[in-house]
């Protein structure tokens, strides 16, 4: 009798459970958004009291902020569950808030070393709706980020990387290799 036949038996009814759950249109990603609780995430803002400054809660949490003194500008940090939907659409709303509300216009990102450009995401130009479906699509993929849908919705918004190109390339070619 062969020592492995247990193992490839189990091996084999479990790839098989597997394709067929795939197959219905069960990913294992359906699983992992299903376990992220339903409650607003809590974003850093840098917060000075005095200020008044303050965001719906339904939207986010405001917990700290400073502001700018002399020349030096007011900055907003917002931290997100990366590739989680519903955190994107948090950010995309607080960054409209705070461009509505205070005149945020200037967004700085991470995972970028260069000026975002919105256009790119315009794929039906005469057809904003649609472009909005696409984009909202791609964002349930973890392709495009909050920030990313709030630029394709306002008009004269501006969006920075702030990532040297160097070291983030030297950075990712060390998470391949790990």
């Amino acid at each position: 009798m062969n020592p492995h036949k247990p193992f490839k038996m189990l091996t084999a009814v479990f790839t098989a459970v597997i394709f067929i759950l795939t197959s219905l249109g069960i990913s294992p990603n359906a699983f992992a958004a299903a376990a992220m609780p339903e409650v607003s995430f809590p974003y850093q803002i840098a917060l000075d009291r005095s200020l008044g400054l303050a965001i719906p809660q339904k939207i986010g949490r405001l917990e700290n902020f400073s502001a700018g003194q002399g020349d030096r500008p007011a900055i907003f940090h917002i931290q997100t569950a990366h590739g989680h939907y519903q955190a994107q659409l948090q950010i995309r709303d607080i960054l409209h808030y705070l461009d509505k509300q205070y005149g945020v216009r200037t967004v700085l990102v991470e995972g970028s070393a260069f000026k975002l450009e919105p256009d790119l995401l315009n794929f039906f130009p005469k057809d904003k709706k649609l472009t909005l479906k696409v984009n909202d699509a791609l964002t349930k993929r973890a392709i495009v980020k909050g920030s990313e849908l709030y630029l394709l919705e306002s008009q004269g918004a501006k969006a920075y990387g702030v990532e040297d190109l160097r070291a983030y390339r030297e950075n990712g070619v060390s998470f391949v290799s790990v």
